[in-house]
């Protein structure tokens, strides 16, 4: 098999006409001139690929465009959402945002450009070296963000006084540690880049029955070596199994204090309010992150089972690939899910993010009041609040 040069966009009529020019262009040629439809239908689109593709996952993207778009807009408008808590899942949004519209856009324009699976020959090389980096750089900045959200709630659930300290106004470095998450996830995703880098053009023959409305040159982002598809799978796979197991660690350590730790009848209303939307908060985050790491388990199993098979012989590693390669559309599936469910699990479980939501809608002022004020003179309940704050109570 070799290399694929670049062609002119003609689509040739004839096999017969124009096989020689091909062979001349190093083009490799899909003979299927003895092929029945039935015995090539895995090369085009089913109908299954056409539901998924063409209707379910549009339907994720506007969700998630809605919810996110949503989110990021009440923060914004929303004075008391501007938090360093929501300034994580306001990146968060953010690279959900652009993994949906990449990731399913991708998908959405191969099925629409061609009938062969996967085929990417309308968008030539520039689409192979630009498109998959930028899918993984968005994954891995979501799997950073949400590790740091985590890591944040630990230390205001487990560590309050030291977390209150180092996020006061002056000394919070969250926006820099953002960018670093940015920063790192693409660096790895550039070191993927390898993995699709090579466009791959080929020519299809088909049968007299079978040739109908189905394209001659076809065009892929291969690797420049088989090889480079494990490590990159590695690469994804390694970053998310580090982080799962610290995250639910530090999720059980979070549910473990808020059920050891009780309101006392003594302590002021504004302090057991803020101790309670605290807790509703970091609930809402464990449950957040949960739902992450569900919705990503299968895809990186699988990744992390194409590694291994790698190091096998010829006949185990194609025993997995036939059984795993039908599930890898739906598996792909919950990863779109994952970033459009977010802003409804903020809205569902806490209801400080409803009322913003409402005010943000209806362009209500934000009114405080007199009631709701703690007192300004200092007594032993106000050195209390002041360990129990966490960083909802911490603004930007």
């Amino acid at each position: 098999m070799m290399l694929a040069s670049q062609d002119n966009g003609t689509i040739y009529s004839s096999y017969s006409d124009h096989h020689r020019n091909l062979r001349e262009m190093n083009y490799y040629v899909h003979d299927f001139s003895n092929k029945t439809r039935e015995e090539i239908e895995w090369f085009f689109y089913s109908r299954m690929d056409h539901v998924v593709i063409g209707i379910v996952m549009p339907v994720i993207l506007s969700l998630g465009f809605l919810g996110n778009g949503l989110f990021m807009f009440v923060t914004f408008r929303v004075k008391s959402m501007r938090t360093i808590t929501n300034f994580y899942l306001i990146s968060l949004a953010f690279a959900d945002v652009c993994y949906l519209a990449i990731g399913i856009g991708e998908k959405l324009a191969c099925l629409h450009s061609s009938t062969v699976h996967s085929d990417v020959h309308a968008f030539g090389v520039a689409f192979c070296l630009t498109i998959f980096p930028m899918v993984r750089t968005c994954a891995f900045a979501s799997l950073f963000l949400v590790t740091l959200v985590t890591l944040d709630k630990y230390d205001a659930i487990c560590r309050p006084i030291e977390h209150r300290v180092r996020t006061s106004p002056g000394r919070s470095h969250t926006k820099y540690v953002i960018l670093a998450a940015w920063v790192v996830a693409f660096c790895l995703a550039a070191m993927t880049i390898p993995a699709s880098s090579e466009y791959f053009t080929s020519y299809v023959v088909y049968n007299d029955a079978t040739s109908e409305h189905h394209p001659e040159l076809i065009s892929y982002c291969w690797p420049v070596n088989g090889w480079i598809v494990m490590v990159v799978n590695g690469m994804q796979t390694l970053p998310f199994f580090f982080a799962l197991f610290p995250n639910f660690f530090m999720y059980f350590q979070i549910i473990r204090k808020l059920n050891d730790r009780l309101i006392g009848r003594n302590i002021p209303q504004f302090v057991r309010n803020g101790t309670k939307m605290r807790n509703t908060v970091a609930k809402m985050l464990v449950l957040n992150g949960s739902v992450f790491f569900t919705c990503n388990m299968p895809f990186h199993t699988l990744s992390l089972i194409y590694v291994i098979v790698f190091f096998c012989d010829s006949a185990t590693r194609e025993f997995w690939q036939t059984k795993l390669q039908p599930v890898q559309p739906y598996v792909q599936l919950l990863l779109y899910v994952n970033s459009a469910v977010n802003p409804y699990i903020y809205n569902a479980v806490n209801r400080t993010y409803r009322k913003a939501l409402y005010k943000a809608i209806l362009c209500q002022k934000r009114i405080v009041k007199t009631s709701d004020r703690p007192s300004t003179r200092r007594t032993s309940s106000t050195v209390y609040a002041a360990t129990e704050v966490n960083s909802e109570d911490t603004h930007l």
